[in-house]
């Protein structure tokens, strides 16, 4: 079946060449026409017989007998086609087809599916753990939503853009942002239940900064933008997480994470942070096994701002080694070393 099914793709698509190339007819938009057909059924032929490279390669010939009938939607599906077919054997085909598609659907205004394109990029990029270009198609598929006045998806890229801003230690834009759509799903009755996430998260990148000043003054702007934060969970961790570091308690630190984890999973990923100043240096490495969730890594940020001023109040390293930090289904190790540059 397999075999028959890329022997008909191969035959429609040295019809479909040969169409083309047909001497002095092959400037005739018929020709083109009939050949973009043959390239269609070749594609699905390819499908078919599971040749994903050889279909993906044939959905861009497809796309390019479109751009010379001056069809730039069409052409632009038949990127999106090609980009599927590359995404079953590797997302670095896939990509350029995809941004390919993107480019015409925005020169012909359909932002919508412009967008929808952005953000699939976004998740390849994802995939292949580069968050700074996963975040720029993110931010672009949120550009491109705006467009269109759809909240809902809006929100769900920026909500991805400042979970890799954070990633990349950007804390600041992270907190922006997730302030900027925590203010915008109050508006909405669908969104807004998701306001307490989204201040939660802010909240931890303000932690991760290390200023506890700052923290209790944004607490106090959270409630001003939302009365109701100060008597949830998401609020009490915030405080419990600034209190603790304030005061370098360490067992307060951990207890409030492990309870806090005990009903919203953690992230489960390898972590590295590296901190090195003129006098101290320090390493932790942090190893979790399940699929990551990026509110974990700013836990275990706020964990090192923690063990960072722990060093610098001459607490010894034993007073702060921490084996049961998460959970007992999850392994890590914590090692601080200090240097003395003289």
């Amino acid at each position: 079946m397999a075999e028959e099914q890329r022997a008909k793709g191969e035959e429609f698509a040295r019809k479909a060449e040969r169409k083309i190339f047909c001497g002095c007819c092959a400037v005739l938009g018929s020709n083109y026409e009939e050949a973009a057909e043959l390239f269609k059924k070749s594609a699905t032929s390819f499908k078919l017989a599971k040749s994903w490279d050889k279909a993906g390669s044939v959905y861009i010939k497809l796309s390019k007998c479109h751009m010379k009938l001056d069809s730039k939607y069409e052409a632009a599906n038949a990127y999106v086609d090609a980009a599927h077919c590359y995404k079953k054997i590797s997302t670095k085909g896939a990509i350029p087809c995809l941004k390919q598609a993107v480019t015409l659907f925005t020169e012909v205004g359909r932002h919508v599916m412009a967008a929808k394109h952005c953000k699939e990029i976004g998740e390849l990029y994802e995939l292949g753990q580069d968050a700074e270009n996963a975040k720029t198609y993110f931010e672009r598929a949120a550009e491109l939503y705006e467009l269109e006045d759809a909240t809902t998806t809006v929100i769900q890229c920026k909500a991805k853009v400042a979970q890799f801003s954070a990633q990349l230690k950007e804390f600041q834009k992270a907190m922006k942002i997730y302030e900027d759509i925590a203010r915008q799903s109050l508006n909405s009755n669908l969104l807004k239940y998701g306001v307490r996430g989204y201040l939660l998260n802010s909240g931890i990148c303000q932690l991760c900064l290390g200023d506890v000043v700052a923290i209790n003054n944004t607490l106090e702007r959270y409630q001003d933008l939302d009365p109701t934060f100060s008597r949830t969970r998401e609020y009490q961790f915030l405080a419990d997480l600034a209190a603790s570091i304030d005061t370098e308690d360490v067992e307060k630190f951990t207890r409030a994470v492990k309870e806090f984890e005990s009903a919203t999973p953690l992230m489960r990923k390898w972590t590295e942070f590296t901190h090195d100043s003129r006098r101290h240096s320090m390493i932790c490495l942090i190893h979790i096994s399940d699929p990551p969730n990026w509110t974990e890594l700013c836990h275990f940020c706020c964990y090192i701002v923690l063990l960072y001023k722990c060093i610098f109040s001459s607490l010894t390293a034993s007073a702060i080694y921490k084996p049961q930090y998460l959970c007992d289904r999850v392994q890590w190790h914590c090692l601080v070393h200090v240097t003395d540059p003289n």
